[in-house]
């Protein structure tokens, strides 16, 4: 599999590296400084060098993640192992990436690597497993007591190692999140040319034992399911794509019932992530009116209509305008919510609306003077852009029909279930 792993700075400087087999070579390093780091034409994420090596690389900030291999390496883990690897170091370093945090940081580093990495085969990367027994190069193992190893012995080897035993709770507890990011791509004419939502569902736990969860969703196929064997659903169902989940989920349990069910890990985590493109609901609609009056004028009316419930506020809502660089003065006029005003380092008009309230619409309208120069340059007209965040609104229509949890010591947890809508790139030309 994954011969060896480096880590080198914008210079070339090789930080760390580690070598799992023989046949990799010390030179490797400099192969990898001069072949892939500082070949100016080189553009590409995998490279082959000489028939001998293959280089992997990924560049997070200022460094280079690289994974070197002279085999037939299955090239779509080495990548997922190299964006693992570097989510994990930023968990442990809990701080930005950089060549000093890594050299300051060489033995945590090292300890990590050989932890989650077997003669080049990437074992458990779980951060809750892993922060139990990586001693981040200064605890002493001798130092712990007949109970920590254990512990640590039954979660690096057991069936789940995600979850340690023994956790207890006074009060148990389980929070669901389901945030959405909506992407829209509307037209001039106000034709939608794209839409979708890459979705979320994010879980904080505090229970006791070893709990097995269960969720219900609003997935077609389960609906269709239920439809079928007699019951009168009524719940509105969604085609859920690019499902992705987290190890904990039993997959099998989902591809024969449709359900999600698992033992969750402790504290916050992601518990799947989807995608969906059809029937998605737009919570703002746009509508601009943007004339060039001569060379030297250009007038706007901009309107804002939010789609959903009376009984929700969209906050936090920022329309960005763009306007020519040639912009001298801008006056603006606002017919309902929020204020406005021209920011000339980001040349557009920031419209702020602090609340927006459903089934409502807000109007601007701005008349924009323009510096004389000799030369009238076109406008390219870049898209108004919106920023937004809508509590208690999924636009998929995503719903938690139900969450079960049960343990043997046979609890009832308290369920918190929340929704939550932001904007993506979120954009209508003008």
């Amino acid at each position: 599999m994954i011969g060896g792993i480096l880590i080198a700075n914008m210079r070339g400087d090789i930080l760390f590296h580690r070598y799992f087999r023989h046949d990799i070579l010390s030179s490797v390093a400099e192969i990898f400084r001069l072949g892939v780091i500082l070949d100016g034409d080189n553009k590409f994420p995998v490279t082959c060098i000489n028939d001998s090596y293959s280089f992997l690389h990924i560049r997070v900030e200022d460094l280079y993640f690289g994974a070197v291999t002279n085999n037939n390496a299955n090239a779509a883990v080495a990548f997922e192992f190299l964006y693992t690897f570097t989510r994990l170091l930023r968990a442990f370093m809990k701080g930005k990436l950089s060549e000093r945090a890594i050299g300051s940081k060489w033995p945590l580093v090292h300890e990590l690597v050989e932890e989650i990495l077997d003669y080049g085969y990437p074992q458990s990367t779980d951060v809750s497993a892993l922060k139990l027994y990586i001693t981040q190069g200064t605890a002493d193992a001798s130092k712990m007591n007949a109970e920590e190893v254990k512990k640590i012995t039954v979660v690096a080897t057991g069936a789940i190692p995600w979850r340690a035993p023994g956790i207890s709770y006074k009060k148990n507890q389980i929070w669901v999140d389901i945030i959405e990011s909506m992407n829209i791509l509307v037209s001039h004419e106000g034709t939608v040319l794209k839409a979708d939502v890459e979705g979320i569902v994010e879980l904080k736990t505090e229970l006791s034992g070893m709990p097995v969860c269960e969720f219900g969703l609003n997935d077609k196929i389960l609906i269709e399911n239920e439809k079928a064997a007699g019951k009168d659903i009524k719940t509105q169902s969604i085609n859920l794509e690019d499902l992705t989940f987290h190890q904990c989920v039993r997959l099998h349990r989902f591809e024969q019932e449709r359900v999600i069910n698992f033992v969750p890990p402790d504290g916050r985590f992601v518990l799947m992530k989807y995608r969906i493109a059809d029937r998605v609901k737009v919570p703002f609609l746009v509508v601009s009116h943007v004339k060039e009056v001569g060379a030297t004028k250009v007038a706007y009316e901009v309107t804002v209509v939010s789609k959903y419930s009376k009984k929700i506020n969209g906050q936090k809502v920022i329309v960005k305008i763009p306007a020519p660089p040639e912009t001298a003065t801008c006056k603006i006029h606002i017919k309902g919510q929020g204020r406005a005003k021209y920011d000339a380092s980001q040349q557009a008009i920031i419209w702020k609306i602090r609340s927006f309230a459903g089934n409502s619409e807000y109007t601007l309208r701005a008349n924009v003077e323009l510096i004389s120069t000799g030369t009238h340059a076109k406008w390219e007209r870049p898209p108004i852009s919106m920023s937004f965040t809508i509590p208690q609104l999924c636009v998929t229509g995503m719903k938690i029909r139900y969450v079960r949890v049960t343990d043997k010591s046979d609890y009832d947890p308290q369920r918190w279930v929340r929704y939550l809508t932001t904007a993506g790139s979120y954009l209508r030309r003008i």
